[in-house]
């Protein structure tokens, strides 16, 4: 299940390019958190950070990329502007996980 237009894209391009992916994966931590998607095959999680209700984003994003370094986790950021050529984008951030396209 996704929320927003972008998070829509994000999910759709994923699905368009074959690329194995839940939505809201519990992180492997104690604390209760979540990622937008989890790449099961390529062990990466990924974050939309385009929509901005909450009005601690900054500090829950500082946050979760604290723990995600901590814990040594491969994570891609996905901001609002990367809508614009999501697949350059994610094609780019992926090219290091996925041996061919």
């Amino acid at each position: 299940m996704v929320r927003s237009s972008g998070e829509v894209r994000i999910d759709d391009w994923l699905s368009e390019n074959k690329i194995d992916h839940t939505c809201e994966e519990k992180l492997p931590i104690s604390e209760l958190l979540y990622c937008d998607w989890y790449l099961t095959e390529y062990d990466v999680y990924v974050e939309f950070w385009g929509s901005v209700h909450e009005k601690d984003h900054g500090t829950h994003r500082k946050h979760k990329e604290k723990i995600y370094k901590n814990k040594g986790l491969k994570l891609i950021n996905i901001e609002n502007e990367d809508l614009i050529n999501l697949n350059d984008r994610l094609n780019h951030e992926l090219g290091c996980y996925i041996k061919s396209r």
